[in-house]
């Protein structure tokens, strides 16, 4: 037998629900030259940034934090703009990044700490999306900075006098 519900009105009900939209978004990136610099010349970050998903990633950001001693000279790379504001990089994403790896990005930056020093940078990307994967979202990479080393060559006719092939730079004699 059917059943008339006697209150139909009640039969259904509206409940508010907020999405928040989350994407992985990881970095990786390598020094070059990887491990030391002579002081005195330039440093490169080579930055990969991949969209682990579920969605696309727009405002995709990666903050680069130098260490004193260096100083940004550029960054490169296809959809990015870079600009600096003390020894902070940011370099920004146009558009959204799909679920995927993004163009490469390069830092270049130009050193001037005392040979000895460890440069310690940090990398990290964001996004407009809250990350559920914090862990993969920064990077840190040491670089040792040495002297800068030259080749010195004695003229055997004239004992005394040494060719300086890198203009400018000291003479040291081994």
């Amino acid at each position: 037998s059917a059943v008339t519900d006697p209150v139909p009105g009640n039969n259904t009900d509206t409940e508010p629900t907020t999405v928040t939209p989350t994407t992985d978004l990881a970095i990786a990136a390598t020094a070059a030259p990887a491990g030391t610099i002579e002081a005195g010349t330039q440093l490169s970050y080579v930055i990969d940034v991949t969209n682990n998903g579920p969605i696309a990633a727009t405002g995709v950001t990666v903050d680069t934090t130098l260490p004193a001693g260096l100083t940004f000279a550029s960054g490169t790379g296809t959809a990015w703009t870079c600009g600096a504001v003390a020894q902070v990089v940011t370099c920004t994403r146009a558009g959204s990044l799909a679920i995927g790896a993004a163009p490469q990005l390069t830092i270049v930056t130009n050193s001037d700490a005392p040979s000895g020093t460890t440069a310690t940078t940090v990398l990290t990307v964001s996004s407009n999306f809250a990350d559920p994967a914090t862990a993969n979202n920064s990077v840190s990479l040491d670089t040792l900075i040495i002297d800068r080393e030259i080749d010195v060559v004695a003229n055997t006719a004239f004992p005394d006098t040494f060719r300086n092939p890198g203009e400018g730079a000291p003479i040291r004699a081994v």
